[in-house]
């Protein structure tokens, strides 16, 4: 029969695609430079776009009303590939004062990215994901942990390995607590912060697969986001 689902999908991808083929580098987009530009001793070359001609000659129109996110935050993570006004003068991004942003901005410290939502925790960098995407990245810290694991289940040493086995020193207590229960598909982050602000005091994140997340699946990945207001997570 026929694949909704896949046709759907599908098309969202090609719009996604087509959108991303109008854009410049986002971090460039963002700070009006990039480091990794020309790559370097242990920085990888950047392989998005960073000719300003060619990405403001292509750039579609501008939709013609001011940023909501610059007015909301004081600047605008997305830059020159934002579609909205208010922060783009002589072809540089600027926050709400008029200042060019650049990679030594404040703004950095308190929104890094694009990538990187306002108010949302747990965000795993790229350069960790494309290392275990390359099967490259340091597991000797939890392969230690492991074998040492293994001694003390075996009776090898008599030592307790820290927090696996040690007693909590503050219990927890969700006595008399609004908790929201693990729901799949529908307990995601927006949804979660919707019932935070219903009262809402320990909210439980969908089930994330261990091995998607060793493999670097974004969509595993995003799963291990909480925001600011989730002050008790799992």
């Amino acid at each position: 029969g026929m694949n909704k689902n896949k046709d759907r999908t599908n098309a969202s991808a090609k719009s996604m695609k087509a959108v991303r083929a109008t854009q410049i580098c986002t971090r460039m987009a963002y700070t009006n430079s990039c480091e990794a530009k020309e790559g370097g001793e242990g920085v990888p070359k950047c392989k998005q776009p960073h000719c300003l001609d060619a990405f403001f000659q292509g750039k579609p129109a501008s939709i013609g009303t001011r940023c909501p996110v610059l007015d909301a935050l004081g600047v605008c993570p997305a830059g020159l590939n934002c579609r909205f006004d208010g922060h783009i003068k002589d072809r540089q991004n600027v926050d709400r004062d008029g200042v060019v942003v650049s990679a030594d901005s404040a703004w950095l410290a308190k929104y890094p990215g694009v990538q990187h939502p306002a108010g949302e925790k747990n965000i795993i960098e790229y350069e960790v994901v494309r290392q275990l995407r390359k099967k490259v990245y340091d597991f000797s810290r939890s392969e230690a942990v492991a074998k040492e694991w293994q001694r003390y289940c075996s009776g090898a040493c008599d030592q307790p390995l820290g927090a696996l086995v040690a007693r909590e020193p503050r219990p927890l207590d969700f006595t008399g607590k609004r908790v929201l229960a693990p729901l799949t598909t529908v307990g995601n982050l927006p949804f979660r912060r919707l019932c935070v602000k219903l009262g809402c005091e320990v909210t439980v994140g969908e089930m994330a697969l261990g091995s998607s997340i060793l493999d670097g699946s974004f969509g595993e990945l995003s799963l291990l986001r909480r925001h600011e207001s989730e002050k008790c997570f799992g």
